[in-house]
């Protein structure tokens, strides 16, 4: 089965699933365009840890973050976080709730419901909105 990006994400969304679209706007040698999908995600990467941290040793430039960040807010979409490690060397990097989550469909329902909730790079805080707190 091949799908176009929009026919994926439509698929994902008619089976439940939600679209977050991770690091749109990242510039590397393998992306061969930025590519934009408003009407098609549930949410924005807002802040990627590899982007920011200063942990971080590779696509480590933030203005990737605020670029995002400004994309969902223009299109009013739900950020989240994340820290773009492949790997057990975890070094920070995600969304934290005031609640402990039940499952997967608990996180989505949080997200898309506008529960109030805090990102990381691991190092700095957000506000939901990618406002810095510390």
């Amino acid at each position: 089965l091949s799908l176009k990006p929009r026919e994926y994400m439509q698929k994902v969304r008619a089976d439940g699933g939600m679209v977050i679209h991770a690091h749109p706007f990242r510039e590397e040698p393998y992306i061969p365009e930025i590519r934009l999908f408003p009407e098609y995600v549930d949410g924005v990467e807002g802040i990627n840890a590899t982007h920011s941290s200063p942990k971080s040793r590779s696509h480590n430039n933030p203005d990737f973050d605020k670029k995002a960040i400004a994309y969902a807010t223009k299109y009013h979409l739900p950020m989240t976080a994340g820290s773009d490690i492949h790997n057990t060397a975890l070094f920070g990097g995600g969304v934290a709730f005031r609640r402990k989550l039940k499952d997967i469909h608990d996180y989505c329902d949080a997200i898309h419901g506008g529960e109030d909730y805090i990102l990381t790079n691991g190092e700095n805080w957000y506000t939901k909105e990618g406002k810095q707190l510390y």
